[in-house]
């Protein structure tokens, strides 16, 4: 057993590293898929679905139906008609902090039908609740649940989550976003390295049947917010988990620091908006458009691998002639 002198010598070590993380600069952004923490233990992602005590087989979809009983559909803006996602900050954040929080916010209520609104006194029986809390990473569950909504954005000296994309990205999960990486149709677009992940995260790369899986039309997003980098929950942390069958994708994933086209059209979709991304939402029309800005020739992963097979097989055959 631990006693608690060593266990406040451990707190003060942690504390010490974060005050001098931070007279070296700005704290560094933690990263969704490393993070640890009392309730995120072992590096288990930001979904609390998929966390080790959770998994079961929920219906997990890249984003919810648009009749989906777990959406935020039960409150409407009398003045503007959009959805109302009531919302509390009983977290300490910084004025910083906070700006990049309703900046998020304010993005989401620009290109969607739904906008977040302070609960304030009013008795909301489903709401979300932005906490702080030292130690806990980020983290929130997908889609309305009943009462709280806890959604964790651990800001410290140290470490934060409040960076503009961490902060979207999981305001997208309250809103029904799953992780691209999680799409029935992924296995045509990368391969999931199973042997440099651990089994006890595997569950992360879960996929759906398309029965269950929603993707609303909109084509395979490399750029998506919701796309986990090449390295994400690897053993070592520098081997690779994901492969994207076109190699120039392999760079991008991972790297996005804001929405793309393709996030906010699920949205939209999900939430049967009239207007999307500033302009008349049509589904059907967005989502060829959106399908045709990357489709293109190129040598795929596995057409560069059969290739690279043919070739040694004809060496071997030149070797063995001589």
């Amino acid at each position: 057993m631990v006693s608690n002198f060593d266990g406040n010598c451990t707190t003060l070590f942690f504390i010490i590293v974060a005050i001098f993380q931070h007279l070296k600069g700005d704290p560094m952004p933690i990263d969704l898929a490393e993070q640890h923490g009392p309730r995120n233990r072992h590096g288990h992602g930001d979904v609390i679905e998929l966390w080790e005590e959770n998994q079961r087989d929920p219906k997990m979809r890249n984003a919810l139906r648009n009749n989906a009983t777990n959406r935020w559909t039960t409150q409407r803006d009398a003045k503007d008609g959009k959805f109302v996602i009531p919302y509390q900050i009983s977290g300490n954040f910084s004025q910083s902090e906070l700006e990049v929080i309703f900046m998020a916010m304010q993005k989401i209520a620009r290109n969607t039908c739904v906008k977040f609104q302070s609960k304030r006194n009013r008795g909301d029986e489903d709401f979300v609740d932005i906490q702080n809390e030292y130690g806990e990473g980020c983290f929130t569950s997908v889609g309305r649940s009943p009462g709280r909504n806890i959604l964790m954005l651990e800001g410290t000296v140290g470490e934060t989550c409040v960076t503009d994309a961490t902060v979207l990205h999981e305001l997208f999960h309250k809103l029904g976003l799953w992780h691209e990486h999680m799409r029935s149709d992924r296995d045509k677009f990368i391969r999931v390295q199973f042997r440099n992940i651990p089994f006890y995260l595997h569950a992360q790369f879960r996929t759906v049947t398309t029965e269950k899986a929603i993707t609303y039309g909109v084509r395979y997003d490399y750029r998506s917010l919701m796309q986990y980098g090449p390295n994400a929950f690897a053993r070592p942390s520098d081997a690779l988990s994901i492969k994207t069958r076109k190699r120039k994708f392999q760079k991008v994933i991972g790297t996005a620091v804001d929405a793309s086209r393709g996030d906010w059209i699920k949205i939209c979709a999900i939430y049967r908006c009239s207007e999307c991304m500033g302009h008349k939402f049509d589904l059907a029309k967005e989502s060829e458009q959106y399908r045709e800005e990357e489709d293109g020739d190129e040598t795929t992963l596995d057409e560069e691998e059969n290739g690279a097979r043919a070739a040694a097989r004809v060496q071997i055959r030149l070797l063995r002639a001589l």
